[in-house]
Order: C-alpha cells, then structure tokens, then sequence
C-alpha cells in the first residue's frame, strides 16, 4: 500500500501530447508534462503548481507571506514587540516550515497576535512563540463549526474524511505517474491537535476594528467555504489577508468531498468589502500574494463568475434542461472563460452547475425512469446480456480507451465489473488514469488516479471506493 503523500516542489520538464476524443464535459489540457517526481499531469496544472513553490515574500517592511506549505500559506505582519500570525498552518510540520523560511528574527519573535481567516489551515498555530497575551481572533462561528468537522461521533465522519482525503491526494504515491499535483494538495496524516490555540477574541459580521499591539486590523465576514470565515484589512499597511479569491483559479462552489452548498450571497458580500479597501497587497490562504490591481482584477472576475453560474444554469434550467444537459451546455462566458484568475484548476465549472441545479430544483431531472432507476448491479447484468455478453463488452471497453474515449470505455467497463469481470477493473482502470492525465482540475485527477489504484489493487479504502465498479 503506498504512504500518504507529502509536498514536494514541482516543475515542468517534458511535455507529452495525446489525443482525447471531446466526447465528455471533463476539463482537459491538450497537453501533458511530467514533473520531476514522475508525475504525470495537465499542462496548466503543473503552471499553476509553480505559485505553491517555497517562499518567504516580503511584500512591504514587515509583511510577509510563506508559500510552500501545500496549498495554504501562513502570513505575518511584524509589531512593535512581536509578530501578528494569521492562520499559523494546517498541521505542525508545515508550521515548522514556515518558520524556517522566515528570518530567524522574525521567526522567532513572540506572537502578539493569532487571527484565523477560517478553522481549515490552524492546527500549527501553537508551534509559534505563542504566550499567555497572545490575542487569538476568530469569527463567533469558529467553535461550531471546528467542532462540527472534528466530531467523530457523526455517522458522517468516516466517509467525510476519507472523501477529503480522496480529494486532497492523500492517498497518492509521493512519486511516479500518479503522484499528487501540489494544487489543492495537502498532508492530512497528521492528527494531532495538541498544538491547538483556542481563540480569546471572538468577532461578528461586521466590520470590527482590533489593535494589536498598537496596529489596527478591520475584521469582516469572508464566508466563502466556511461560515466562520473572516477577512482582513490593515489600513497602516493597505494589505488585505483573505480566503476569498483562491489562487487555484476558480472558487470551488461546490466539493467533491461533499460539503453544504457555499452561499453565494455571502461570497458577494465578503468580495464587495474587500474591493471597498484602498488595497496595495493581497496576501493569500492560496498562493503567492499579489498587487491590490491585481487582486481587484481576481475578485472582479470572481463576481462575474457567480453572475454566470446563477444567470447561464438559471436559464438552461428554464429552457427545460436537466443536470446531465446542463453540464455540457452551460459555460462560462467566453471573457471569464479565458480569464488567468479563473483556470479550472482545482474544481471544475460543469460541477457547479450541477450543484446549482440541486440547490434550487433539487436532484430530480425531468425523465420518469430516473425517479425509480434499477439497482446498478442488475443494470449492468442486463445491459451485459443487452450487449452480446460479457467478452463482447469488455472488448469493446478496451476499443473505446485505444481510440481515445476513455469515459465510454470506463463506463462500458463499469458494467463488466458490476457483473463480475475481473479482467474490467484493468481496463476502467486504464481509462480513468488517461483522463486523470489530462484533466486540468486537481480535485478531478486525484480521484480519477485514486480510484485506479484501488481498481488495480493497490490501494485499499474502507469505504468510498472499492473494486466493486
């Protein structure tokens, strides 16, 4: 069985183009390149890895961002007598880095500050220079919802943690073919909360104003994926910290991990505020900070984004359109399309839609058998039988993946191992990674990839996939 992944720096050096027949709603590159660990990925894919390179910016006297950590950074702002930490990193290990990268002193300094944009990325907190004064600022619904996702109590626990990890690359090799992109990558074998700093400072919605240690921080609500998620402003500084916009490209509405739907109301909210700020750096969660005209630039695109997502699937919807037609029809237009700040990069746009679709219609299309479908092993018996038998169909499995239409192969392969077949676990397996090759979304390719290993007996989940389809 292979270890779970950890981060690795990646670069680009060779390029490998194959043709895929456009036969899906798959986001894909033309082209494939191979990284330094053997990883096999699409072009775009590998760019956008190049912003998680380890780093220690400097963005103005006494403001820095550490990337390298995975996919979430920790940014510091130095006072008067210490430092003001956001964040702190999602697991120890990756606190530890950062401070390495840091000058050792400001690494070193005591932290007259801790503020979570949000619970995902502050388990590292306590390996800071981290005192008794220190003021720890969270929104009012950080203790509800931390607790709500560490409960293991929850009958969803389980498959809730082995999805994310699913997404994450977690189950990944740390090298070859199959070896996790480093966006919307992270190590999440560590379990150990001791390091945990519970916040003493608890804000609202509403724009606050804290001074800490003679530094003014406006706080505001940043929901985005998370209902504890703030924004911040320093006006003394004219930077922003932020979980707004992700560097991944475009926001991830929904998960594939499975998660609530993410409000996009409140998204707008959090956006509008942040462009209000008279903004010179952005310093993010994700990726490498950036100018205020540039971060402007992302979150204006991002409200165009969710413009389109509402408007375009709203009106596929009213054209009579179900999801499975309405991941192929609806698109982005063709300026956000082709916008850098909006690269489908992490998730993808025909996964939003779908979800969009549910949150306003609910999971119903419009054709009557899908109201009462057969059980999908007696489908796949039936349509074995429909298909000429069981060699026929595997045959024509394989056919479909030589000639480029992996998802066909792959299904009609899912009706062969449904009904038995061992010998279609190989060729689904064949198709998923070809797919995973090209696929310009981490969150895609990771559970392609997973899913392969797992087909092929290399991996062994206790629950979520199985070699069973």
């Amino acid at each position: 069985m292979f270890q779970l992944t950890r981060i690795a720096a990646i670069a680009m050096i060779s390029v490998v183009p194959f043709a895929m027949a456009n036969t899906s709603s798959l986001s894909v590159d033309q082209n494939s390149v191979v990284n330094p660990k053997g990883a096999v990925m699409a072009e775009s894919l590998n760019n956008k890895d190049q912003q998680y390179t380890d780093g220690a910016y400097e963005v103005a006297p006494g403001v820095w961002s550490v990337t390298g950590l995975g996919m979430d950074n920790v940014n510091v702002i130095e006072t008067e007598n210490g430092i003001v930490v956001f964040d702190g990193g999602m697991t120890r290990d990756y606190a530890r880095k950062a401070m390495s990268l840091l000058p050792e002193r400001v690494a070193e300094q005591p932290v007259v500050g801790l503020i979570y944009t949000h619970w995902h990325y502050i388990i590292g907190a306590g390996e800071w220079n981290v005192t008794d004064d220190t003021m720890v600022v969270a929104h009012k619904n950080h203790n509800s919802e931390l607790h709500a996702a560490v409960d293991t109590e929850s009958p969803l626990s389980s498959v809730r943690q082995v999805r994310a990890s699913i997404q994450l690359g977690a189950f990944l090799p740390k090298e070859g073919a199959d070896a996790p992109s480093v966006t919307g990558q992270a190590d999440v074998t560590v379990d150990d909360i001791s390091k945990y700093v519970a916040p003493n400072k608890l804000v609202g919605d509403g724009e606050t104003s804290i001074i800490i240690d003679g530094v003014e921080f406006v706080t505001h609500a940043g929901h985005t994926d998370t209902l504890d998620g703030i924004s911040i402003y320093v006006p003394s500084k004219k930077v922003s910290v932020d979980n707004t916009y992700w560097a991944h490209g475009l926001f991830n509405f929904s998960t594939l991990r499975g998660d609530r739907w993410r409000d996009i109301d409140l998204l707008e909210q959090a956006a509008q505020w942040l462009l209000d700020q008279d903004i010179e750096h952005s310093l993010k969660v994700h990726g490498k900070p950036v100018t205020g005209k540039i971060f402007k630039a992302q979150l204006s695109d991002q409200m165009g984004t969710i413009k389109a997502l509402v408007e375009e699937t709203e009106k596929a919807i009213g054209q009579g359109m179900a999801p499975d037609e309405i991941q192929y029809q609806v698109k982005l237009p063709k300026e956000l399309a082709e916008s850098p700040h909006l690269e489908e990069n992490y998730g993808e746009f025909s996964y939003h839609t779908r979800r969009y679709y549910n949150h306003v219609m609910h999971w119903f299309g419009n054709d009557s058998i899908e109201l009462h479908p057969l059980p999908r092993n007696d489908e796949a018996n039936k349509m074995i039988e429909a298909m000429g038998g069981m060699d026929t169909v595997v045959k024509r499995a394989e056919k479909a993946g030589k000639k480029g239409e992996y998802q066909w192969s792959a299904q009609l392969a899912t009706y062969a191992i449904r009904a038995g077949s061992i010998e279609a676990r190989q060729v689904k397996a064949n198709a998923l990674r070809s797919m995973a090759q090209k696929a310009t979304a981490s969150n895609t390719r990771n559970w392609m990839l997973t899913h392969a290993l797992v087909l092929e007996g290399k991996l062994e989940l206790p629950i979520v996939l199985t070699g069973d389809y």
